[in-house]
């Protein structure tokens, strides 16, 4: 936000335009809100920002309902129970990792970013419980009443929880790839270290099976998994159902390759564990017919 900020007085309104045109309506509409926000009243810039507020409101319309109404779901069905209410301190400490300098302020969360803030923080064993907390201060503040259904507040903290359930079903997919791991591989990392890799491999559209493997697992790990048709089918379903929203449009052609890398080994090695395991029956074969 700092930068923007920046942007915006030395720039003006037009070059903060083309700076965010690529981000989703949810984040632009809470960065013009907040900036709005943090202008005085005299700000020569302060008519020309509100009518970009505007006029990106009303073409973003439609998308910024949809969001507005699933949000307003979600924090209907959100379970915030009583250990995370009266868990003041730890739901602060959550948000005090993010919280801007003074006077500035901050942008959405960020999914990758999130993952390696919280772990760094709180360590593999605290990563999911202070995930969790974050996400449900996010969705107290979707309920918390407000004069506009989509002001400042409600928007920052709907892109908030956004970011939080993003990387909430990436730790579910990296459990589930865990356990099918298992079967091929001897020591794995826990599941919160793997998120971050997860994120970052997606977002810089990795499309080799072996780079994936690696960063995942470890070298050595990695070769157990490279040479096990059970092992890519694993990476496999892990590649498939990481969210198309955290792959950059460009990187979708990589996604792509990197299916089929996965699959060109799966088919490489497949002929070769038929051929073994027909080795190791031949001779109870040859004794049956004796």
């Amino acid at each position: 936000m700092p930068e923007l900020q920046a942007l915006l007085k030395t720039q003006g309104v037009t070059a903060l335009q083309q700076s965010i045109a690529t981000r989703d309506p949810l984040e632009r509409q809470a960065l013009l809100r907040n900036l709005l926000e943090s202008m005085d009243s005299g700000d020569s810039l302060l008519a020309d920002l509100q009518a970009l507020a505007e006029t990106d409101e009303r073409d973003s319309a439609d998308a910024l309902k949809g969001l507005a109404n699933a949000a307003g779901a979600l924090a209907g069905q959100g379970k915030v129970g009583p250990q995370a209410a009266d868990d003041a301190g730890a739901l602060r400490q959550v948000f005090a990792a993010f919280a801007p300098p003074a006077g500035s302020l901050r942008e959405p969360l960020k999914s990758d970013g999130l993952a390696s803030e919280l772990l760094q923080r709180f360590g593999a064993e605290g990563f999911e419980s202070a995930l969790k907390r974050l996400h449900d201060g996010a969705l107290q503040d979707i309920r918390s009443p407000t004069k506009s259904p989509i002001g400042p507040r409600v928007l920052m903290a709907m892109a908030d929880s956004s970011a939080c359930a993003l990387v909430r079903e990436v730790v579910s997919l990296t459990r589930k790839f865990s356990q099918a791991a298992q079967t091929v591989c001897t020591d794995l990392a826990a599941a919160g270290n793997m998120v971050p890799n997860v994120l970052r491999l997606s977002a810089a559209g990795q499309s080799r099976a072996q780079d994936w493997a690696t960063q995942l697992l470890g070298d050595t790990q990695a070769g157990y998994l490279l040479s096990s048709a059970s092992g890519l089918g694993a990476l496999r379903r892990l590649v498939e159902c990481v969210p198309l929203s955290l792959w950059p449009p460009v990187a979708l052609p990589d996604r792509l390759q990197l299916l089929g890398d996965i699959d060109t080994r799966q088919i490489a090695i497949t002929p070769q564990q038929h051929e073994a395991r027909a080795l190791k029956s031949a001779p109870a074969l040859a004794t049956a017919a004796i």
